[in-house]
């Protein structure tokens, strides 16, 4: 689906941002061990950073972009970049940028003593070749579209 209009464009710029900045914190993650803070939290960057041009962004009619970019419009996912989509819109919201129970049980067991298990990006192993390899995709592919826009803007264009 081509841009259709300004503020499609300016979502897709700012899609493709993210995207660019997604790509930086996983290429940097490959630079640290699996088991550090500092791969976690680059890993951490790099998917809720992946995630944002998917998610609800402005919601009024007055703004001069649209709310978010659908991944239908960029490109019909295999199955395992779709399992990687979903694995990254579900951590996303509800381990990364909330902290659901589901990913962070906590009990009291019969003596009082507290026990959780805090949700950790390092386990079970996450595939961030294969985030990079999407995020480079659809980086094109969102360059592509702003690049045909402006080369050939719809009649109709606002």
């Amino acid at each position: 689906m081509a841009i259709s209009n300004k503020q499609q464009l300016n979502r897709y710029t700012i899609g493709c941002g993210d995207f660019s900045k997604a790509l930086e914190y996983l290429k940097a993650s490959k630079n640290y061990q699996p088991n550090t803070i500092i791969y976690e939290a680059l890993l951490f960057a790099g998917i809720v950073t992946y995630f944002k041009p998917f998610s609800e962004n402005e919601r009024s009619n007055l703004t001069d972009v649209t709310s978010k970019i659908s991944i239908e419009e960029l490109m019909n996912l295999s199955d395992s970049e779709n399992k990687l989509h979903e694995r990254c819109k579900t951590l996303r919201n509800k381990a990364l940028a909330h902290s659901e129970f589901s990913f962070n049980p906590t009990r009291v067991d019969g003596s009082g003593i507290i026990a959780s298990k805090p949700f950790s990006l390092l386990s079970p192993p996450f595939d961030v070749d294969g985030l990079i390899a999407l995020l480079e995709k659809l980086y094109f592919i969102c360059d592509n579209k702003r690049a045909d826009y402006i080369l050939h803007p719809p009649q109709n264009a606002n």
